[in-house]
């Protein structure tokens, strides 16, 4: 059927940013046999729409701007028949409290992210035209039913043609509300047959229950108040399929009292599953957004903490040797400097083997040496390893065997790795007096190794970033065990490698830890990599304070030294006092507190890296006591925050380490007057 429109209402109305947008987007709309009007601003476009268009090509820049009140007016006063197509183009993050109120207002709007491609924008042109043109259908046809009482029935006939080719119901209602007279179209949208009886009880029925009450609200204030109806609404099927459906009708008036309520209905569900992919393709990209911004979280504090831990044994390496240079010491003083020196090498070397084998990791370089392996060997020979960390600690280490079916093909190095890493952690988080026992189940397709222990436990909020590298649950200076965040990582891989899989289980905290590794039978496999591994690090004070055999006159200079590692503390008690000073040691900062009354010192020395209160916390108390004697900060911490952090916290010095001996000594000096 041949529709009568004026040309102005063939037209696409928009106003252009700039004058180059209008010439391209003119140009560009042309191409695709569009008629369009440019505007200077809001004021021409709200005129030229009074005139007629087919549809409004907006930007977000028009929401803000002059004439906006206006365009929602005309659009919010249009006939039963017309919604006046508004495509608009915006950024995600201009959707202001305004924009979203004024997105509600443009009523039958389609949102394109800006920047769109120009298909895209074409195409939303192009369909909004399209739904323009079956609105002067419906309109024309509205009209000619109002013509004369002679022609209504066949008027009808082209009217419902013309609706069912737009698929729009409609809906005729006279007054009182009680029977509706639905074309087909309109029953469709409801699941109802095309000769089922419908009244306002049955209408009611098959809406969804939390959209009922908000409905009825909504015909009530159009009836009565005379407000447009404009509502989105869900029908369900008996089967409780769910329809979306957007009404929108009108009251019409004799002597101020409602006479009739019509209007239409339109399938939405369609552009609803769109709504709801593009809300959840934007909550994936929020999501991983948050994911790379904790990513770089994690690594610049796996840097900070590389950097503390490479320090710390270079601290106890450098100091120890130093003094060793002074002078010809006593034979039990070389003995410990010896020890000391050794165990700190074995902690750099396991710090540097990690990097090592995470870099190969990444890199894809790490190869298998497979081998028929017995997995009771490899189990034995992982717990003999740690067998003398744990005595030292006071943990006892229980191992059980199931018979496992005979050998199957692995690398027993990196099997033994996987194994050690787990032991270590587990007597790492187990107190003294705790238990950590090792078993081993044959399942019917794979092999189980469990590692459970009676320890710290871990917090259910940690468990899903328990494998990722650089992860620690306590990255902070407070952290109380060391390491990079770096072994559970390396064992996962190396557990995937063999075709296994590792899973961690805790109720939280002081509730211990369980770690499962399932190796595959007969193929070799290991378990998802289980706890960070943490070697025997001791934390860095003090490094080179021995650089030159001259010193600096301390004699009758009290200095509390707060240092928690012991070896450390030893080093810079024997420097202190070679030099002259009267030192009183403290392994935290809560003894350093009780030491405090009774000694009096003229200088305080703090380690900032120290469990249960940090130096930062240790030096704020001091100062609320009043205590007002000068402070020095030792820490692997070395960025420029940190430094400005220990001078906001009370220091009045910070030293990096490993410490230069002359350095601390001349400060030392300084602070003491001499």
């Amino acid at each position: 059927m041949e529709t009568h429109v004026h040309s102005y209402e063939k037209r696409v109305l928009f106003v252009p940013p700039t004058v180059r947008d209008g010439e391209i987007t003119r140009s560009l709309l042309a191409s695709a046999g569009l008629r369009c009007l440019p505007c200077k601003n809001l004021d021409q476009l709200v005129k030229e729409v009074r005139s007629g268009a087919s549809a409004i090509l907006l930007t977000e820049d028009a929401l803000i701007s002059e004439g906006i009140e206006d365009l929602l007016g005309i659009l919010e006063k249009q006939p039963p028949w017309s919604d006046l197509p508004v495509v608009l183009m915006m950024r995600q993050d201009d959707q202001t409290d305004w924009v979203t109120t004024v997105l509600r207002g443009l009523r039958n709007v389609t949102l394109l992210e800006r920047p769109a491609p120009t298909r895209t924008v074409v195409s939303a042109v192009l369909a909004a035209v399209r739904a323009r043109e079956r609105q002067y259908q419906i309109r024309e046809q509205f009209e000619s039913i109002r013509q004369g009482e002679v022609q209504s029935r066949e008027l009808q006939q082209q009217l419902e043609v013309a609706v069912d080719a737009s698929e729009l119901g409609t809906f005729h209602c006279g007054m009182p509300l009680d029977k509706i007279v639905w074309n087909s179209r309109c029953k469709a949208h409801f699941w109802l047959p095309p000769e089922a009886e419908v009244d306002f009880e049955l209408f009611y029925s098959i809406l969804h229950p939390d959209d009922r009450e908000r409905t009825r609200e909504a015909i009530d204030a159009c009836v009565w108040q005379g407000k447009i109806y404009d509502i989105e609404y869900r029908t369900v099927s008996p089967r409780n399929e769910v329809r979306w459906i957007r009404a929108t009708g009108r009251t019409y008036f004799k002597d101020a009292k409602p006479v009739r309520f019509d209007g239409t209905t339109q399938d939405i569900t369609e552009r609803k599953r769109l709504e709801e992919e593009r809300k959840q393709l934007l909550e994936i990209e929020r999501a991983a957004r948050i994911e790379i911004e904790r990513t770089s979280r994690l690594k610049d504090e796996f840097l900070a903490t590389l950097s503390h831990e490479l320090r710390t044994p270079l601290n106890a390496i450098l100091g120890w040797t130093q003094l060793l240079k002074q002078d010809q010491r006593e034979p039990a003083i070389l003995s410990e400097a010896i020890s000391v020196i050794e165990r700190n090498v074995h902690v750099q070397a396991q710090l540097i083997e990690d990097l090592l084998d995470m870099s190969r990791i990444i890199s894809g370089n790490v190869r298998l040496d497979l081998q028929r392996a017995e997995l009771s060997d490899i189990i034995h020979s992982a717990v003999e390893s740690v067998k003398p960390v744990a005595e030292a600690k006071g943990v006892k280490l229980e191992k059980m065997f199931e018979p496992v079916a005979g050998p199957f093909r692995a690398d027993p190095s990196r099997l033994q790795q996987v194994l050690w890493n787990l032991l270590a952690n587990a007597i790492e988080f187990t107190p003294s007096g705790g238990k950590v026992r090792v078993l081993a189940k044959n399942m019917a397709s794979h092999v189980e190794i469990w590692v459970e222990d009676t320890g710290e436990g871990i917090n259910p909020d940690f468990l899903p970033h328990l494998f990722e590298r650089f992860s620690q649950a306590d990255g902070s200076a407070k952290r109380r065990h060391r390491g990079l965040g770096l072994g559970l990582s390396i064992v996962r891989n190396l557990v995937e490698m063999h075709g296994g899989t590792v899973s961690a289980h805790s109720k939280g905290r002081g509730q211990g830890a369980t770690f499962i590794v399932r190796l595959p039978l007969p193929a070799a496999g290991s378990s998802e990599a289980g706890e960070r591994h943490t070697s025997e690090n001791p934390e860095m004070s003090f490094a080179r304070l021995l650089a030159e055999r001259e010193r600096p006159d301390l004699r009758n200079v009290k200095v509390l030294l707060v240092e928690d590692e012991l070896d450390s503390r030893e080093l810079a008690r024997r420097i202190l006092e070679d030099s002259g000073a009267l030192a009183l040691v403290a392994a935290s900062g809560a003894e350093a507190l009780q030491l405090l009354p009774g000694f009096k010192p003229d200088i305080i020395v703090s380690d900032i890296g120290m469990p249960e209160m940090d130096g930062y916390d240790f030096i704020r108390e001091v100062r609320r006591q009043g205590i007002t004697a000068p402070a020095v900060a030792l820490s692997a911490y070395v960025r420029a925050e940190d430094r400005i952090r220990s001078a906001q916290s009370g220091y009045q010095s910070h030293l990096g380490k490993p410490v230069e001996m002359t350095q601390l000594l001349a400060i030392l000096a300084t602070l003491a007057g001499k």
